[in-house]
């Protein structure tokens, strides 16, 4: 029974995924290149940047996202140095999906504990936190 709902999360997240995917390509370019927090290509940055780092055993100190991503959104009012292309946030979706896939394949993260960095977040397995995370990628909180 596991199984199926392992299989079921897995799938709902890789459907979130696709939906942002989608709407990064779909993204005019003058929209995409607005600037702050509100721009396109940040808010889809942040996303994945979050994405990452809950999906990770590691905990904020240790991690690291792939290169050319770096670590902004830790600080308080700090945008990346520049703006990032859709092919780098599409090849950071690429990177997701695989750490999703691998941390659906035991269903845990890590060594099979919450990740350090989740831990503020929630403290629970990855299947307990889904109900808070997926939706988060189609809300529209306005």
């Amino acid at each position: 029974m596991m199984d199926f709902w392992r299989s079921a999360i897995r799938q709902q997240f890789h459907a979130a995924i696709d939906m942002l995917a989608n709407a990064i390509e779909a993204c005019p370019d003058s929209v995409w290149s607005g600037q702050g927090r509100g721009a396109f290509w940040y808010l889809a940055f942040h996303v994945l940047f979050f994405l990452d780092l809950y999906l990770s055993s590691e905990g904020e100190s240790r991690f690291h996202p792939p290169p050319p991503f770096g670590l902004s959104e830790f600080e308080l009012d700090v945008l990346p140095e520049r703006a990032y292309g859709k092919d780098e946030l599409l090849g950071y979706i690429e990177h997701c999906r695989k750490k999703l896939d691998t941390v659906t394949a035991t269903g845990m993260c890590g060594n099979g504990l919450v990740p350090e960095a989740a831990q503020h977040f929630r403290s629970c397995q990855i299947f307990d936190r889904v109900p808070y995370t997926v939706p988060a990628f189609g809300r529209d909180d306005r």
